[in-house]
């Protein structure tokens, strides 16, 4: 459900606090997902927070509107996918 929501209907639902709790929790599977399906990703974020990863795909939805949440997720993971982490060792480097 909350990832066919227009970009526009995501920056309707984070103005209540429950919709903020919502899509991190969307946002975070997504994450983890990512992290678990490609084998040259340990973590997709590389250097970045999660709250990086949040404020990301609210200024992209900010900025497109009428698209899908779900498409906004996709194209943080276009964006990040170049600096991700590819193995823990990369980790606090």
């Amino acid at each position: 459900m909350y990832g066919q929501r227009t970009r526009g209907g995501f920056l309707e639902d984070i103005r209540q606090v429950q919709g903020v709790a919502v899509y991190q929790i969307w946002i975070a599977g997504f994450l983890t997902g990512v992290n678990q399906i490609l084998p040259d990703t340990y973590d997709i974020t590389g250097h970045g927070q999660f709250s990086d990863v949040y404020d990301w795909v609210s200024n992209h939805c900010a900025a497109h509107p009428d698209e899908t949440f779900g498409a906004a997720l996709l194209r943080y993971y276009q964006f990040a996918y170049p600096t991700r982490f590819q193995d823990h060792t990369e980790v606090g480097q």
